[in-house]
């Protein structure tokens, strides 16, 4: 049965979140001071461990095989917000500014790279996000279908 990648996404996570809850149950209770009962079977959480394992490595593999075809496509997305974040950090003070630290004095600042001119680089890195996540190239992100390929307990 075909599932959505946003819903194969939501079973990673919360693979991997049971596979952390066991660990973290196995770590707890796996020695206990002699004469103490054990609050779980640890042969039996570690089996529990191993299936769900195999099962988080089943949907990242089926995860993976469906993002293939539009993997640059993500990479571009993330290298584009890189960008933006980048851009937005870039200090274009030109000119002559008050400063206040101890008192006031005018500086004059110089910038190779103006506001307007990194205006225009963000508004063009915007337009392709926006083209990529929603023109051809990105069309399906976020709902390509992908067939289970993890033991029917996933369903």
């Amino acid at each position: 049965m075909p599932m959505s990648l946003l819903r194969a996404l939501k079973v990673k996570n919360h693979l991997a979140a049971r596979i952390a809850d066991l660990e973290a149950r196995i770590i707890a209770d796996n020695s206990v001071p002699a004469g103490n009962q054990h609050e779980f079977d640890i042969r039996s959480l570690l089996q529990e461990r191993q299936a769900t394992v195999d099962s988080l490595v089943a949907i990242k593999a089926a995860i993976s095989k469906a993002n293939a075809p539009i993997q640059e496509v993500i990479y571009r997305l993330a290298e584009l917000k890189a960008t933006v974040a980048f851009l937005q950090r870039v200090d274009t003070t030109h000119g002559k500014r008050l400063v206040r630290s101890y008192g006031a004095e005018m500086l004059e600042y110089d910038a190779q790279l103006r506001a307007t001119e990194a205006e225009e680089m963000l508004r063009e890195c915007r337009r392709q996000i926006d083209d990529l996540q929603g023109g051809q190239q990105g069309r399906g992100i976020g709902q390509t279908l992908i067939r289970r390929q993890t033991p029917q307990a996933l369903s």
